[in-house]
């Protein structure tokens, strides 16, 4: 709007004012163009932010409800820590959580960890860092 109320000044032979104006509101133009340039990469970048992160919260829980069952299991079943592991029948109910979010996949310990121990890890525990920061008690 500004480069159109500035060549109308100009063509205007001195009857319309406001120049100052126009250029004002050229610059706020180009301001407000400039911000949203700038903020439509922003919102990219968080959204690829956030996707990680909520990956990351639905592997770590997924490998909780694992070790509960496989806990659970353990206890029905009564199996000590280092006995041989049957996962498929330990986590026969979770038959279709069986991938990490972000594309990984999980490996499972042949045999009942002791306490403490994990008896799921997910491929991208090192790399994306998917792995639980505090599992003495699991």
């Amino acid at each position: 709007m500004g480069h159109i109320a500035l060549s109308r000044i100009k063509s205007s032979d001195g009857r319309l004012g406001g120049r100052g104006m126009a250029i004002a509101g050229l610059v706020l133009g180009y301001l407000g163009l400039a911000s949203y340039l700038f903020l439509i990469p922003s919102m990219f970048i968080g959204a690829r932010a956030w996707k990680a992160g909520s990956d990351r919260a639905a592997c770590i829980i997924t490998q909780r409800n694992l070790q509960q069952e496989v806990r659970a299991y353990q206890n029905e079943i009564g199996l000590a820590p280092g006995d041989p592991l049957d996962i498929e029948e330990a986590i026969a109910s979770r038959a279709s959580a069986l991938s990490c979010p972000a594309g990984g996949s999980y490996e499972f310990s042949a045999t009942v960890p002791p306490t403490g121990g994990l008896v799921v890890k997910c491929s991208h525990a090192d790399d994306l860092n998917h792995a639980p920061a505090d599992h003495a008690n699991w």
